[in-house]
């Protein structure tokens, strides 16, 4: 099997395991707030074991699996990985994770260069994984990051943004809340900053 064929079986089982465990995890609430004052409820405990007995039964070859797929990691020396938080990261281990960073996983590129994945994801490569990748912008091609640049770069931005306020044009300001003044592009009505600059807006009309 190729790197891209074990990381993305290792991912669709880990996926299996994780929505078993949330199953049990549930189920074991379920059956804690059971009341044990009567027959019905100690036989809807012992249903709810016997449902927690299968699924943990269950978990057991998917545990397997995932092992077999660590070992063979390991006995090929490793290959590259790689996982998207805004960036593209070779490591699980970068520095600018926090503890509760939720990380996504990219195991149809696993086995790649570097260099190529830079190709594909030009600037949006981690520096702090990857020193010396680019940093002159460049949409990518990987589907997930090219989703999230278009997202960024499209925005329609009104050109009387960051315009020094008009106050020939109607404005209401010197409140604790609500103030406003009138942009002189869009005709619409923006906050501004504490030095009078339109704060950044859509036109009006869009």
């Amino acid at each position: 099997m190729t790197p891209v064929e074990i990381d993305s079986s290792l991912a669709k089982t880990g996926n299996q395991v994780s929505a078993k465990e949330e199953s049990i995890r549930r189920l074991r609430l379920r059956a804690e707030n059971v009341s044990s004052d009567s027959s019905a409820s100690a036989a809807q405990k012992v249903k709810f074991a016997a449902a927690i007995a299968d699924l943990e039964a269950a978990l057991v070859p998917l545990v397997e699996r995932i092992e077999l797929f660590d070992a063979e990691f390991a006995r090929r020396g490793g290959w590259t990985r790689y996982y998207v938080v805004g960036h593209l990261h070779t490591s699980l281990r970068c520095s600018s994770f926090r503890a509760s960073t939720r990380v996504g996983w990219l195991p149809e590129y696993s086995g790649r260069d570097e260099s190529e994945m830079i190709e594909l994801a030009g600037n949006l490569v981690c520096t702090l994984c990857v020193p010396g990748a680019p940093t002159e912008p460049k949409r990518p091609s990987i589907p997930v990051l090219a989703e999230a640049w278009d997202k960024a770069h499209n925005q329609v931005v009104c050109p009387g943004s960051g315009q020094p306020m008009n106050r020939d044009l109607p404005f209401r300001a010197g409140y604790v809340y609500g103030n406003w003044a009138t942009c002189p592009e869009c005709d619409g009505r923006v906050g501004f900053t504490s030095i009078s600059l339109l704060r950044k807006h859509k036109p009006a009309s869009y």
